[in-house]
């Protein structure tokens, strides 16, 4: 069994290897990003991750920049919290983001998904939101386990398509693990819709503890994700969770 000392040193070794830098080919700088940035972080969002998010892609939502107005106003809502995080060249041009939400046990309730829903300008955005909601609800216990009320939720990650390769999604999901350790978050949550997701969140530590098969989805009475697996092999959306530990967010700080 590992000792006290055993223990902190394993925890000092793991928030090194979130901050390392090593792995990139380009020196980059990062920062908090706000609604001045909104057309930037639109951008990388378009150009990446709407194209390729499986759901999106299904549904056929994405049709060029700021095509997708329901999931527009959610970047624009979330933005507004300062916690998403942009990465930047030595030349100041955007080359990544994540965008980054802080979720409260209470957000999980029917009486908000349904204000959600009615909010909804597609109809075809909602079998979307509807399967994040189920997988919430899937994981509700989450909050009890890690202790809190409140977890710091990774959303959506863009990258510039010419910059791919470099480690940047990774890097920019270590540094979203940084931010909501050091504002003294208890965890994080993120849900993954695709293989490459999955794997990018587990690299840094966040483990699956529960998932819904797009073959098995239903909504308003019909299998409206039957085929998402038929784009590169996805088929299923995983709620992922990683706890912090009070002993290593000194080391973070």
């Amino acid at each position: 069994m590992a000792t006290q000392t055993q223990v902190k040193q394993q925890e000092k070794e793991r928030v090194a290897r979130l901050d390392r830098n090593r792995e990139l080919r380009k020196r980059l700088t990062y920062r908090v990003v706000g609604k001045s940035d909104l057309d930037k972080v639109y951008e990388l969002l378009y150009a990446s991750h709407h194209q390729e998010e499986p759901i999106t892609k299904h549904l056929g939502l994405e049709k060029g920049l700021n095509s997708i107005n329901d999931a527009d106003r959610e970047v624009e809502a979330i933005i507004l919290k300062n916690l998403t995080v942009m990465a930047e060249d030595q030349n100041g041009k955007p080359v990544g983001v994540v965008v980054n939400n802080s979720c409260h046990r209470s957000d999980v309730i029917q009486d908000v998904f349904d204000k959600e829903m009615s909010e909804v300008q597609d109809p075809n955005y909602r079998p979307l939101l509807a399967i994040h909601h189920q997988l919430q609800e899937q994981a509700i216990h989450v909050y009890e386990e890690v202790g809190t009320d409140t977890l710091f939720s990774i959303r959506m990650v863009g990258v510039d398509p010419t910059e791919r390769g470099q480690g940047i999604i990774t890097d920019l999901i270590r540094r979203s693990v940084l931010l909501a350790g050091s504002l003294g978050y208890g965890g994080i949550k993120a849900q993954a819709t695709s293989q490459g997701a999955l794997h990018a969140y587990q690299t840094i530590g966040l483990l699956p503890i529960s998932s819904i098969k797009y073959s098995n989805f239903t909504y308003d009475g019909e299998k409206t994700l039957l085929g998402v697996s038929d784009w590169q092999g996805d088929t299923e959306i995983t709620f992922l969770r990683k706890k912090f530990f009070q002993s290593a967010l000194k080391h973070i700080l």
